[in-house]
């Protein structure tokens, strides 16, 4: 006589092996978006170092960051950090991201990102936040800690 199949047994193994499933997704995604922000900063840093430039920047930083920045302190900062002068190396940034619930814009996010980079007049330890919006990544906050390891030519 054939043995019974029992329901539960098939919903609990169909509610496993989609756990699994989704469980394979998520990591899978969670790299993805690892990947995907360290591309992004390990771009914009070359970029944004290259003239310290303020709209290069803004266009780079989330609504919130714009708006909370005097445009007369960050022409000051973005002047006291050129005075770093031509970047020489930069060997990429360090970090990781979190996702965060999806939004009308797709699948959300947050970074962190720790860059040691070398100028020509001294070094900065740039610390990046990012925020994931619309599938794209920007700038959430941005802080530099710098010194200058000799005095700028055009000083």
């Amino acid at each position: 006589m054939p043995r019974p199949v029992h329901l539960l047994s098939l919903s609990i193994a169909a509610l496993a092996g989609a756990a699994a499933i989704g469980a394979g997704l998520f990591f899978y995604r969670a790299q993805s978006l690892d990947a995907e922000s360290q591309a992004y900063v390990n771009n914009a840093v070359p970029a944004l170092a290259a003239a310290w430039n303020r709209d290069e920047f803004l266009e780079r930083s989330t609504p919130e960051l714009r708006a909370s920045v005097d445009p007369f302190e960050l022409d000051k900062i973005l002047r006291t950090l050129a005075l770093l002068g031509r970047m020489v190396e930069y060997s990429g940034a360090s970090g990781e991201s979190a996702m965060a619930l999806p939004t009308s814009g797709g699948l959300g996010g947050t970074a962190t990102y720790v860059a040691n980079v070398r100028f020509e007049n001294g070094t900065a330890i740039l610390k990046i936040d990012l925020q994931r919006r619309d599938g794209k990544w920007l700038i959430s906050n941005f802080h530099a800690d710098t010194v200058l390891t000799r005095r700028p030519e055009n000083l």
